[in-house]
């Protein structure tokens, strides 16, 4: 691949959405199987030479002025410069490009694009430690077990071979040291130093969805399902596996992903509704929701993420048909907005040819507070990987056809 450091602005992701060239995928080139096949290889070297060459064409041109001058007067974040140049910032993430799944991690420029993990086995979705010593993985789709190893790669191992990943995601917990996941029909923490398995919702039979931790680590909160009833809920449990609660319901919703507030007991989720579309959510410990005052009702799904000091999100909308082609046509947008909806301004639009096609996915905002993490799918060979600076609208194409399922996960600043 060749490393893109050229920022492309608003206006030419709208272009890239819909004008696409081929990705060129390497041949495969696998690694030979270790003697112990559970364990995956580490090595810390840049794979520059085995990437995909090609780019979504484009050409830069200045965002419009009104929203980079909208941003700068109303978020606190774009009235200074940036403290935290994107050379700073570090991404890691998995691809398919020497034939399975490998986890990498790269730059937000672009630069120090490092192969961690070689192997044939498909090892997915990294997720760095709170302090950023550490990242975690699954190995091994097929026998999935939880895999954590040093920031470069080193020192890596399985934590319990006996135990099986079926979720293939996994969260840290803010008290380092504990890693959540979803196994089948339950949530379990694994503490990653001895292996041991606290069971948190063992017994309810109410069918968890991916968990989210409280800002200090002490409860996660997590749509559910509840047997004999339509609709499902949001909950709410100890870290150690006491005191489940519903803490919202809403009869003929559906309750989508949830993330809790930074610095807050306040839980963000989605519900959507045939009659109302989707809605974002704000619950609290003591059962009250607060419907935020942000339009998303014509969106199919919205997807969200908090800026690190909880005073802005970022959000997706968009609608997706089908033409007479039988080809699904997305319109996306991604949005920055404050939880008050004094602020609510998309910083990203689909092209104005309603037959372009833009499929945004993976937002994820950056520590420092300026800049989003987010893909958009190719529809050929996988998605690319750019970086949003929220302040003036323009965004850096990072990384090209990573794997379709692939969430970006920023590692904490120092």
């Amino acid at each position: 691949m060749r490393l893109l450091h050229g920022p492309l602005t608003f206006a030419a992701i709208a272009l890239a959405g819909s004008s696409c060239v081929g990705v060129r995928l390497p041949q495969p080139n696998l690694a030979s199987s270790p003697s112990d096949t559970s364990l995956p290889p580490t090595k810390q070297v840049a794979t520059a030479s085995a990437l995909p060459t090609s780019h979504p064409d484009g050409e830069d041109s200045t965002p419009p002025g009104a929203i980079a001058t909208l941003l700068s007067s109303t978020l606190p974040v774009c009235r200074q410069a940036a403290t935290v140049g994107l050379d700073q910032l570090q991404l890691a993430f998995n691809a398919e490009w020497d034939g399975d799944n490998e986890v990498y991690t790269v730059r937000a420029d672009g630069s120090a694009l490092t192969q961690l993990t070689e192997n044939v086995t498909e090892d997915v979705n990294p997720v760095w430690s709170p302090d950023g010593e550490q990242i975690a993985f699954v190995a091994d789709i097929w026998n999935p077990r939880l895999y954590v190893a040093q920031a470069d790669g080193s020192g890596g191992r399985i934590v319990r071979p006996d135990f099986e990943i079926t979720s293939l995601q996994v969260g840290w917990s803010p008290r380092a040291g504990d890693v959540v996941f979803r196994n089948m029909v339950d949530l379990y923490m694994m503490n990653t130093t001895n292996g041991e398995l606290t069971l948190l919702t063992g017994g309810a039979h109410i069918g968890p969805g991916i968990p989210t931790f409280s800002p200090d680590g002490a409860m996660l909160a997590f749509a559910a399902g509840v047997p004999g009833r339509t609709d499902n809920g949001l909950f709410a449990v100890k870290a150690d596996g006491t005191g489940l609660t519903e803490l919202a319901f809403l009869e003929g919703h559906t309750i989508g992903l949830t993330t809790w507030r930074p610095q807050s007991d306040q839980i963000l989720f989605e519900a959507s509704a045939p009659s109302e579309g989707t809605r974002l959510y704000l619950a609290t410990l003591d059962g009250s929701i607060t419907m935020l005052p942000i339009d998303t009702a014509s969106s199919g799904s919205v997807g969200s993420s908090w800026s690190q000091d909880g005073s802005m999100l970022g959000y997706l909308t968009g609608t997706a048909r089908i033409d007479s082609q039988g080809t699904v046509i997305s319109r996306d947008s991604l949005h920055i907005a404050t939880p008050d909806g004094e602020v609510d301004v998309a910083v990203i639009l689909p092209p104005a040819d309603p037959d372009a096609d833009l499929s945004i996915s993976e937002l994820v905002w950056a520590p420092d507070g300026r800049h989003i993490a987010y893909s958009i799918n190719t529809k050929v060979e996988g998605v690319d990987l750019y970086v949003l600076d929220i302040c003036d609208g323009s965004s850096r194409l990072v990384v090209e056809a990573i794997d379709f399922y692939s969430a970006p996960s920023w590692r904490p600043l120092p």
